[in-house]
Formats: C-alpha cells, structure tokens, sequence
C-alpha cells in the first residue's frame, strides 16, 4: 500500500505521466496511421492526448487512494466530487446544444 508522501508522489509520477507517455504514443500513432488525424498533427495529438490522461490520473488517483485507504471518509468526499465531475462534464458535451 502507498503511504509514505514520497511513495505518493512516485505513484503519481509514474502513473501520471510514464503510463500515460505510452498511452498517447499508441493513441496518436493509431490516428495518424488510420489516417484518422494527418501526421502533420501528431505531436499536437500526442500532447493533447497525454495531458489529458495526466490528468485523468492526477484527478482519480487520490481519490482511488483514499477510497483503499478509508472506506466512510472516502465516501463522504468521493460522491460529491464524482457528482460534480459528472456534471461538469455533461455541461461540456453537451454546451453546443444549450
């Protein structure tokens, strides 16, 4: 189990930003190779690509921490943070049509 600050912030580097360099490298490299996105934009698509999962993990990855750690607590700052999430991001998909 990661308790230690410094074991946090090696979960978090590693998870947050060599994890999602792979992720983005296949992801941008599929769309240019599908001819999905032109290869004058992979490197635009890759960054794009990896500072979104960066913060995909840099946002759940407390969060899953806390839930391991202690369940009650967890769950009192997990469902409204979950909530607004959710909204938030309904309002961004959806802002065209309001």
């Amino acid at each position: 189990m990661v308790e230690d600050p410094k074991e946090i912030l090696l979960f978090i580097f590693i998870a947050g930003f060599l994890s999602c360099i792979i992720s983005a490298s296949f992801g941008a490299l599929s769309l240019c190779a599908f001819d999905i996105v032109p290869w004058d934009y992979f490197f635009i698509t890759w960054f794009t690509w990896w500072v979104g999962d960066s913060i995909g993990v840099f946002l759940m990855a407390p969060l899953t921490l806390m839930i391991i750690r202690n369940h009650k607590k967890a769950l009192q700052a997990t469902v409204p943070i979950i909530l607004f999430l959710t909204i938030a991001i309904s309002i961004f998909i959806y802002r065209e049509s309001l």
